[in-house]
């Protein structure tokens, strides 16, 4: 009778174990389910027109969310300013953001983007389903999303996650 309690304790370690590993460490590429990309039209932050159509041009895009007032963007930015020097074209979701703010920011920090869409108030995000900032898609033949990473993406994450995906 005095093993109950112990298998209960043990059965609970476990299942926090396993939970904690899904979350934090689970990095395999397969583990995302391919969806489709729902159809947009948005403005930019220079007030120029950009719809989802316009992701058709090439055959893999980045996008990726991001706020001035996002502290983990601002930890990712110095590693997508080195993606965009790699060559890697990057379209900027700036999101539910102020607009003056994001030019400044650009400014200082440097813009990796090569276009930047000003999503003040989370639409195009919603159809993402974005839950917040950083986040970053990688969309094939501007339809499909065939990886989404909530957080900040760095070098090891570039590695694991997107770096195999650009490769096939």
């Amino acid at each position: 009778m005095k093993i109950y309690p112990l298998l209960t304790i043990l059965l609970a370690i476990s299942l926090f174990g396993l939970l904690f590993f899904q979350l934090f460490f689970n990095l395999d590429v397969q583990g995302f389910n391919q969806k489709s990309l729902a159809p947009f039209k948005s403005k930019l932050l220079n007030g120029d027109s950009f719809t989802s159509e316009e992701l058709k041009n090439d055959s893999l895009s980045l996008l990726n969310v991001w706020a001035t007032w996002c502290v983990g963007c601002r930890l990712e930015h110095s590693y997508l300013m080195e993606l965009e020097k790699k060559g890697i074209s990057i379209i900027g979701i700036n999101y539910k953001d102020d607009k003056e703010k994001a030019f400044k920011w650009l400014d200082q920090f440097g813009d990796p983007y090569v276009k930047n869409i000003f999503d003040v108030q989370g639409e195009v995000g919603f159809l993402l389903g974005v839950s917040g900032a950083p986040e970053t898609f990688l969309i094939k033949n501007g339809d499909s999303i065939v990886m989404h990473h909530v957080g900040v993406l760095d070098k090891e994450v570039w590695k694991n996650k997107f770096a195999p995906l650009i490769k096939k």
